[in-house]
C-alpha cells in the first residue's frame, strides 16, 4: 500500500481529512494540515504532498474562500481537479465543559466558528442562542482547540461531532446543529494525476 499525504485545511479531525481518507480508498492516508485555503492549493501545485481536498459547496451555499483561491491563479497554476468527494456533515455546540443552551444565551458568550460552518447553523443559533456573538475563525478543529484550551463557558465552537471527545471537549446540545442531510462537497486536487494513484 502507497502512504498518501494530503494537504486539507483543517487537522486529522476535520471533515477535509475525512474527505481525503475516503478519495484515499484502501490506501493509507497522512493529513498535512494548512490554515487556509490558499495553502491547501499552493501544496496541491508542489512537489509535496501534491494532493489536496478543498471544499467547494455547502447546504449554505458556495465555500467563497476556497473559490476565490482556486480561481485567482492563472488556469495553468492550478492542479487538476482530479475528483469529487460528497460527505455528509453533522456540526455540533462544543464546548470545554458540560452547560446548559440556556445558559449559553447571554452577552458575553463568544461562539468560535468557521464561516461556512456558522452560515450552516443559522437557523439554530438565531433561535435558540440569538445573544451568542460568532467570532468567524480559519477552520473548524482550529476553533475546537482554542475552545478547549481557553477552559471557560465563555467560549464555544462549532465543528465536527466526531471531534468532540477526540479533542477533549463536550458537544453542548444536540449532536447535529445544522440541517439534517447537509452535505458538503470537496474536490481533490493534484499535481500530477500521471504519478499517483487518484
Amino acid at each position: 500500500n502507497n502512504q498518501l499525504t494530503f494537504a486539507t485545511q483543517g487537522g486529522e479531525y476535520s471533515y477535509h481529512a475525512l474527505a481525503a481518507r475516503i478519495a484515499a480508498g484502501d490506501e493509507q492516508v497522512t493529513i498535512d494540515p494548512k490554515r487556509k485555503f490558499g495553502e491547501v492549493v499552493k501544496s496541491s501545485r508542489s512537489q509535496h504532498p501534491g494532493l489536496g481536498v478543498i471544499a467547494i459547496s455547502t447546504v449554505a451555499g458556495t465555500v467563497d474562500d476556497s473559490g476565490k483561491e482556486i480561481v485567482r491563479k492563472r488556469p495553468s497554476a492550478l492542479p487538476p481537479v482530479v475528483g469529487r468527494v460528497d460527505v455528509p456533515i453533522e456540526l455540533a455546540l462544543i464546548g470545554s465543559e458540560e452547560q446548559a443552551i440556556e445558559d449559553m444565551n447571554r452577552h458575553g458568550v463568544k461562539c468560535l466558528a468557521q464561516k461556512p460552518a456558522a452560515l450552516q447553523c443559522t437557523g439554530y443559533l438565531s433561535e435558540r442562542l440569538p445573544w451568542i456573538k460568532i467570532r468567524y475563525v480559519g477552520e473548524s478543529t482550529e476553533a475546537i482547540k482554542t475552545v478547549v484550551e481557553q477552559g471557560d463557558r465563555d467560549h464555544v465552537a462549532i465543528g465536527p461531532s466526531f471531534a468532540a471527545s477526540a479533542m477533549g471537549g463536550v458537544i453542548l446540545g444536540p449532536q447535529q446543529i445544522n440541517p439534517e442531510g447537509s452535505t458538503t462537497s470537496f474536490y481533490i486536487l493534484q499535481r500530477d494525476p500521471r504519478e499517483s494513484i487518484l
